[in-house]
């Protein structure tokens, strides 16, 4: 009597384990990766999607730029694969176009004249924040990240920011390049 009742508890739980675990195989794997600087994300044959949480630069008194990246790569980086770069710049004066931005840092200079999307301007107490996308080519973006010490130059009508690396943001940019950047450099 006891092994009837026991096997349609066993069959049950049995069935419940292989449903968790094939709804466990069918989503797509997420990682966070070291200080949970970046997450990734495994696509299928598109290979991996990668967003880099916002590194933060410093200008002037109360200019500042919250810089993000997102993109894909196969195995390794490509020369045609492509970067969006969305950043939020808050300063004084409201940006409300970008013309260019270069990023410079010691050994590697890469400057940007894509189309820059405006997302949204808005004011705080904090001052003007003007937040924009645009999409560049990733593999000059990439080399920047072998130096930790960048100066980023947004060039507007409004006026030139230039913005420096805090000692905390090239801590992030050495470890991006050691954890991530050379795993899928060619």
């Amino acid at each position: 009597m006891g092994d009837k009742t026991l096997k349609p508890y066993i069959i049950k739980n049995f069935i419940s384990f292989f449903f968790v675990l094939t709804l466990l195989s069918c989503s797509t794997y997420r990682y966070s990766g070291r200080k949970n600087l970046y997450t990734s994300f495994y696509i299928g044959n598109n290979g991996s999607q990668y967003f880099i949480k916002p590194l933060s630069f410093k200008g002037s008194t109360s200019q500042t730029m919250e810089l993000d990246l997102t993109f894909r790569v196969k195995k390794f980086i490509l020369d045609n694969d492509s970067v969006t770069l969305n950043y939020t710049v808050t300063s004084l004066t409201p940006v409300k176009q970008t013309d260019s931005i270069a990023i410079i840092s010691p050994t590697e200079r890469f400057v940007i004249h894509e189309n820059f999307n405006r997302l949204f301007i808005k004011k705080s107490k904090k001052g003007n924040h003007s937040r924009f996308s645009v999409t560049t080519n990733l593999k000059p973006l990439s080399d920047l990240f072998q130096e930790a010490n960048w100066t980023i130059v947004v060039f507007s009508p409004q006026g030139t920011i230039t913005l420096q690396t805090p000692k905390k943001t090239a801590k992030k940019l050495f470890s991006l390049n050691n954890n991530l950047f050379e795993l899928i450099r060619e």
